[in-house]
């Protein structure tokens, strides 16, 4: 199972004052980098239940994914 953190690198964007923007469906959350994923993953598993297996595809926007701020 990969790491929440490359996940959520793959899936958002990282916006100013802890939001990040989901890139499928726009919608924004926010996440303390010293809480965690858990805001973010939690809309995925509830609105993208098929997150995972979108992640294990092998797509180009993954090799140029920089890590969110940890």
């Amino acid at each position: 199972m990969p790491k929440n953190a490359d996940i959520c690198c793959a899936f958002f964007a990282a916006l100013s004052d802890h939001y990040f923007k989901y890139n499928y469906c726009s919608k924004l959350r926010r996440q303390l980098s010293s809480s965690g994923y858990g805001n973010l993953v939690g809309h995925l598993r509830d609105k993208h239940p098929n997150y995972e297996a979108d992640y294990l595809t092998p797509a180009s926007w993954l090799a140029t994914c920089t890590r969110l701020a940890s």
